[in-house]
């Protein structure tokens, strides 16, 4: 029996939530400009689920002398927990509801932004642009498409059977402890995916983990490009990056680019077979 409380189901119900609830009129319905945004750099959040590059691309972009990295924070769902006015002290901190994402949704845009700003300032030092890199931000997309209308969102994919792979061997990520909740959680990941597409569709830059691992410079240059920065070879070294990781990447994010976790997951093939499975009866490209 699991000592953990955890219930996938309740992982669901909270995407299923967020589709329904930060819906096209929703999203339309968002300031043009946000009061006190021009205080603070330009945010760049980098999403997607966890163990895709996510921290790589971190590392590629703060190298950049207009980009600055604010690591990791749960400032955006902390802000969501807080202005939607709900008794959340029996919850874990930043941990998000179906709840709290109906009534967070009826603040203004313009709250979530400043409670946002106000949260992560001491961690910038005035660069243009600064990074927000929490895999999870992934769930709030359509809380950062109206408070920041200037945001830049990198959403990073890798080949689904290596993500699933790596979150399942960490043994950190709770919806990653049985396959079962694994295949779970991800299938309702891919129909926020597709419903992000819809609603959001140019204002996410997606970026492919395995393209940037064959090709870095290439990739390395279109990205920049699309975030409207101009090359710098800073960028082709990351590994010189001096700032801190405080991931589970910490220790590869120092090597050079290099593609010896593409495919690993095909060395398990057959224990990971029924997830696969899974998947593809999802419509998700599992191979």
């Amino acid at each position: 029996a699991s000592v953990s409380p955890y219930d996938v189901r309740n992982d669901v119900a909270l995407i299923d939530r967020i589709i329904q609830t930060c819906d096209a009129a929703w999203l339309a319905d968002a300031p043009r400009e946000t009061p006190g945004q021009s205080t603070a750099g330009t945010p760049i959040f980098i999403v997607g689920l966890p163990r895709t590059g996510t921290t790589l691309t971190d590392r590629i972009l703060s190298s950049h002398s207009s980009v600055e990295s604010a690591g990791e924070t749960f400032f955006l769902p902390l802000a969501l927990q807080r202005l939607s006015g709900l008794d959340t002290s029996g919850q874990v901190s930043g941990q998000v509801t179906a709840d709290v994402i109906s009534a967070a949704a009826r603040q203004p845009a313009e709250a979530v932004a400043g409670a946002y700003l106000e949260a992560i300032a001491y961690r910038l030092a005035g660069k243009p642009r600064f990074i927000d890199k929490f895999p999870e931000n992934f769930l709030y997309l359509g809380f950062i498409a109206r408070a920041f209308p200037n945001a830049q969102i990198i959403n990073v994919r890798r080949n689904i059977m290596d993500t699933c792979f790596a979150l399942y061997k960490q043994s950190f990520f709770r919806y990653a402890y049985t396959l079962d909740d694994l295949g779970e959680y991800v299938v309702a990941h891919e129909r926020l995916a597709r419903h992000w597409q819809a609603t959001l569709g140019e204002r996410i830059v997606e970026l492919h983990y395995e393209k940037l691992v064959a090709e870095p410079e290439a990739e390395i240059r279109g990205l920049l490009d699309r975030l409207g920065l101009p090359f710098e070879p800073a960028c082709l070294e990351h590994e010189r990056n001096a700032t801190a990781a405080a991931t589970a990447s910490a220790a590869q994010v120092r090597e050079k680019i290099h593609a010896r976790s593409v495919a690993k997951w095909r060395h398990f093939a057959r224990q990971l077979h029924p997830l696969q499975q899974k998947l593809a009866a999802a419509g998700i490209d599992a191979a």
